[in-house]
This record gives C-alpha cells, structure tokens and sequence, in this order.
C-alpha cells in the first residue's frame, strides 16, 4: 500500500516558480478588472471627467489659479483610493459567491490572490492619476 506524503515532508517549491505563480496571478486578476467595464470605466474615467469638470470648467475664473492644485491634488486622491476602497468589495463579493474556496483548492501559493488583488489595485490606481495629471496638464491650469 502506497502511503501519500505529508505536506511537511515534501520539498519546498524554488522561489522562481513562486514569483512566476504570484505574478502570473496579479496578471490575470488586472486583466479580469480591466475588463469589467463596472470595474475600469468609472475608476479610470469618473476622476478625470470630474476634474476636467470641476478643475478646467468652472475653476478658469480670475484668481482661481491657487486652486488648480488643490483640485489636482483632490481628484489624485480620488483617483488613488478609488480602486483600493473597492477592490475590497470585489473580493467580499468573491467571498460570498465561494470563488475563494475554488481558488483555495487551486495549485496556487496561499496568499498570491490576496497580493495579485492589491497589486491591480495599484496599477489601476497608477494609470488613473496619469490620465488625472495629463487631463490637468492639457487643460493648462498647472504645472507638474
């Protein structure tokens, strides 16, 4: 009779296939967000047409260039927090629906869903702020 192996007594995965499977998961997970328009359309575009709004339309009065920055800096944080404030609704929707139990039983690292989900949080956060700082650069009312 064949005896299966404890997990204690197997050898350790390498470290390159562990980052291969950390990244590969934050790859998917920032493509799966990236296509759920319920996902990328407002943290991508809400921020920018907000401040292209708000921060070029109505703020071109005179003496309202000291405001600039501080639309700037106010629509930069939308459009960082955004994406982090919501990732974590996805993933308690996740939770709910069990996804999370199916990626439990995938061949995974434990904690590479947690960190692929931070990790497009992040990147979407990026992207946001660059098109926030280009949208304020091309309407003309700061300077970076």
């Amino acid at each position: 009779m064949k005896t299966i192996p404890f997990a204690r007594d197997r050898e350790p995965l390498p470290l390159a296939r562990v980052l291969r499977a950390y990244c590969l998961e934050a790859k998917f997970e920032t493509l799966a967000a990236l296509r759920t328009t319920g996902f990328a359309l407002p943290f991508l575009i809400v921020p920018v047409a907000i401040y292209l709004l708000f921060g070029v339309v109505f703020g071109g009065g005179p003496g309202a260039e000291e405001f600039a920055d501080y639309f700037f800096a106010g629509f930069g944080v939308l459009a960082a927090a955004m994406p982090g404030i919501f990732t974590g609704v996805i993933l308690a929707t996740e939770r709910e629906g069990n996804l999370l139990r199916l990626k439990r039983a995938l061949p995974l690292p434990p904690g590479a869903t947690i960190v692929a989900k931070v990790v497009m949080a992040m990147g979407v956060a990026a992207v946001a702020i660059t098109l926030v700082a280009g949208a304020a650069l091309l309407g003309g009312r700061i300077q970076l």
